[in-house]
């Protein structure tokens, strides 16, 4: 009995390999890694769309994406509202730019609200 193989490689449907997907994974996970994926965003979507090309390219199956509106009951959970961030930026009081949108994809937190205010280095990390 000859072991299956859990290497990530296409299958073409003619018994041939792919050596060209772990190149495609990288890729796929350089253009999804700087998205701000919360739970409802533009960003998300983009995510989504991304991996729904992936599993059509390169794996077996169709992909099927199931909206959800707002305030929707799914599975014990409500879909939350609409988040989207357009810009957001840390100033230090020299001011230098501590941390903004393009430092790290989660790192403002999702659905917070919007703060426009000097705030001591103790009120920040309140």
């Amino acid at each position: 009995m000859q072991k299956s193989s859990r290497s990530a490689t296409r299958h073409s449907g003619e018994g041939s390999l792919d050596e060209s997907l772990p190149a495609a994974y990288r890729a796929l996970l350089q253009r999804i890694s700087p998205l701000n994926r919360v739970h409802n965003g533009d960003e998300t979507e983009e995510a989504i769309r991304a991996l729904s090309d992936f599993c059509s390219e390169y794996l077996r199956g169709e992909v099927h994406i199931h909206p959800y509106q707002p305030g929707t009951a799914h599975n014990h959970w409500i879909v939350p509202r609409r988040w989207k961030v357009n810009d957001f930026w840390v100033q230090g009081p020299d001011g230098r730019v501590v941390v903004d949108k393009n430092s790290h994809p989660m790192a403002l937190c999702p659905y917070s609200y919007p703060v426009d205010d000097v705030l001591s280095r103790e009120e920040l990390l309140e």
